[in-house]
């Protein structure tokens, strides 16, 4: 099954996509959201960097996977966990950030992002812009450039 998300985003007001991966709850910005799907079989890709669990056709396009788990340093989950993919562009490149589920949209004011405390480890402050408290949640607000930037390939 696929959802369309729509898509919307103003100056004062950002609508966020909220996620879990691993126990943590994450905001990814619905402007860069294309689709949310569930888990599909993926095709390998060699040599790809270990958060990159494959690729898959999504209406004639290649669209790579990367698991958030993997990416943020979190312990993998048994094999038969069902994830969900959120489709998301970056340029003219199509990503699926694999996560855990997704708990819906929720609208938050710009002004109330709070910036990453000390405590958290510095690989992570590196992807995240921010955190918004939600509640009793508090709302990591990922980069996506950063999410997708893997570094230098190594030569061979």
């Amino acid at each position: 099954m696929i959802a369309a998300v729509a898509v919307a985003e103003t100056g004062m007001e950002s609508q966020l996509l909220i996620a879990g991966i691993g126990g943590h709850t994450v905001g990814i910005r619905v402007g860069q959201v294309l689709q949310i799907l569930e888990d599909r079989e993926l095709g390998p890709v060699p040599r790809a960097p270990g958060a990159v669990v494959g690729v898959f056709n999504l209406r004639g396009r290649v669209v790579t996977a990367i698991d958030l788990r993997a990416r943020l340093g979190l312990a993998p989950v048994a094999h038969d966990h069902r994830h969900t993919l959120v489709v998301v562009t970056a340029g003219t490149h199509l990503y699926a950030l694999r996560v855990d589920g997704v708990a819906g949209l929720t609208d938050l004011p710009d002004s109330g992002m709070e910036r990453l405390p000390s405590t958290i480890a510095p690989e992570w402050r590196e992807i995240f812009l921010g955190l918004f408290r939600l509640g009793e949640h508090l709302v990591l607000v990922l980069d996506l450039e950063r999410v997708l930037d893997f570094g230098p390939v190594p030569a061979q």
